[in-house]
């Protein structure tokens, strides 16, 4: 979806080392053609019409990796869609080490029922709220679930928590309510809003999506505070 939306605008990397299982056919979008291949490969190859524009990565996310996104010109927009402690800590680590402002993070997660994802820039580095190292201690301490451990929709696991595929897609969808509004709507409010009402708007933008199945709630920061307006004028 964000792909698609951003044609000729943006090249993207899928960085992903797992190779595609039978348990996946039946909750991902894989055929019994593409078990034991690598996940970069297939998904990068099913973006047809956008295929210069797509870089598959079949490795893990490792230091390595990082240092040399670190240099990578221009605004950075990195989604963790990983289901371990440290490489979520190793995407906060690179957006930290990019210079201000010039890189976004959103990192969708989710438990056995319920499902959230967060915003990051690196402004939000220290705060107790708006870092999820100091809010959420287990991304510094947590190394269960690395990337060589069964991944978090084993069949046996959703067989015993059958809402966790369920919540798993709700964080996702939130990844994707964020990575809009910060890369599509933001711009255009930049735009067209009236200067009078511009101090009420950078007021709420969303940081952090989160809830069960009954109720989602929605933290907001004002952009003010994390030289919003140099990062939007660079997405823009």
């Amino acid at each position: 979806m964000l792909v698609n939306g951003f044609s000729g605008r943006c090249q993207s990397h899928l960085v992903d080392r797992d190779t595609v299982e039978r348990g996946n056919l039946e909750r991902q979008d894989f055929s019994r053609f593409d078990v034991n291949k690598y996940k970069a490969l297939v998904l990068a190859s099913s973006f047809k019409s956008l295929r210069e524009m797509i870089s598959p990565i079949p490795q893990w996310f490792d230091e390595f990796m990082v240092e040399n996104y670190v240099e990578e010109p221009g605004t950075l927009v990195v989604i963790s869609a990983t289901d371990n402690f440290p490489a979520r800590k190793l995407a906060l680590d690179l957006v930290d080490a990019r210079p201000p402002e010039e890189t976004i993070l959103s990192s969708p997660g989710n438990d056995y029922e319920t499902k959230e994802a967060y915003v990051y820039l690196s402004s939000f580095k220290n705060h107790e709220l708006q870092d999820p190292r100091v809010r959420f201690p287990e991304h510094l301490s947590d190394v269960t679930d690395d990337p060589l451990s069964p991944p978090c929709d084993a069949d046996e696991v959703v067989e015993a928590q059958p809402q966790l595929t369920l919540a798993n897609m709700g964080g996702a969808s939130h990844c994707l309510d964020l990575m809009y509004f910060w890369l599509k709507l933001v711009p255009g409010f930049l735009a067209n809003t009236p200067e009078d009402l511009m101090e009420r708007v950078i007021k709420t933008f969303p940081f952090r999506k989160h809830g069960g199945s009954a109720k989602t709630d929605t933290e907001t920061i004002d952009a003010n505070t994390i030289n919003g307006r140099r990062l939007l004028t660079c997405i823009s």
